[in-house]
């Protein structure tokens, strides 16, 4: 009897051990699946005065603080005479004029490119592109890697692309550019971008120091 009843306890203990290395492995994989939508993809820096946020799953309007983290479905806006520089995981950095607002995209899967929207009338912004990334508005898309460009909506509607350094493909439903250092083009919804001219981009970018 006493043998039987040490077997038994040791069957038990290998079934016990059996689910407890289970769960271990479930809690593992589960961590390190996590939606990628979860993670902090970036944060704010050397914001002034003020910079609001409003998560995706938020209501209302957080005041941002120096090294806010930022996720997949964030919208960021500056007010009157606000500035703020948002830096990516990607190694991109986004600087925000004032009057600007900005989401940040979720993507489909992790390996497809950083995508921020830009919308609002008055709304500009400084891109300096490290990593994949794509800058969408309403009338355009400007796909990018290792540039630095200018963006900016004279109207919801319309949004002008200014290449600082390196090329960007501007494009909308109604066709594709490609914009060069120095060179400038304008998209409207409905219109095919126009075709490139060349800028004086010296007094443009002023604002970004």
């Amino acid at each position: 009897m006493h043998g039987i009843h040490a077997q038994t306890l040791l069957q038990r203990s290998h079934l016990w051990g059996r689910a407890i290395i289970s769960l271990v492995v479930l809690f593992v994989l589960s961590t390190n699946m996590r939606p990628v939508h979860a993670l902090p993809v970036g944060g704010i820096v050397n914001l002034k005065p003020q910079v609001q946020v409003h998560a995706e799953k938020q209501k209302g309007w957080t005041v941002a603080g120096e090294r806010f983290a930022l996720g997949y479905g964030d919208c960021i806006r500056t007010d009157k005479g606000g500035k703020a520089d948002v830096l990516f995981n990607n190694g991109t950095e986004i600087i925000m004029r004032s009057n600007t607002q900005i989401q940040i995209v979720a993507p489909a899967s992790a390996d497809k490119p950083l995508v921020v929207r830009v919308f609002g009338a008055l709304s500009e912004i400084f891109v300096r592109a490290k990593g994949n990334t794509e800058i969408r508005t309403e009338a355009s898309n400007a796909a990018v890697r290792g540039t630095e460009f200018l963006i900016r909506l004279p109207a919801p509607d319309c949004t002008t692309l200014t290449v600082i350094t390196g090329v960007v493909d501007f494009s909308n439903a109604k066709g594709l550019v490609t914009v060069r250092a120095a060179q400038q083009s304008t998209a409207r919804v409905g219109e095919r971008p126009s075709p490139p001219t060349t800028v004086d981009v010296t007094g443009l970018i002023a604002w970004t120091a």
